[in-house]
């Protein structure tokens, strides 16, 4: 219920409540173009790319640890995000 995970920093709400304050904070997110990158196995990437702002996205899906090739990319992490 929303009134339990409400203030609680580790709560699927809150959790979400960030995601899309972040979303705001990057239009790339929301209204970007997208480019899918090659990936293998359970991993997913992509380019979303608006105005100036680009943005790389990786994700992996599976339960084991994994590498996806991003073309030597120079990136730079986004802070409150792995």
């Amino acid at each position: 219920a929303v009134d339990v995970q409400q203030g609680d920093d580790s709560s699927l709400l809150e959790h979400y409540r960030r995601f899309l304050a972040f979303r705001r904070l990057h239009p790339a997110l929301a209204k970007g173009d997208i480019e899918f990158i090659e990936s293998q196995g359970d991993t997913v990437a992509f380019t979303r790319r608006e105005g100036n702002e680009q943005i790389v996205c990786a994700f992996n899906l599976g339960s084991r640890p994994a590498k996806v090739n991003l073309g030597g990319r120079s990136l730079q992490p986004l802070p409150g995000h792995g």
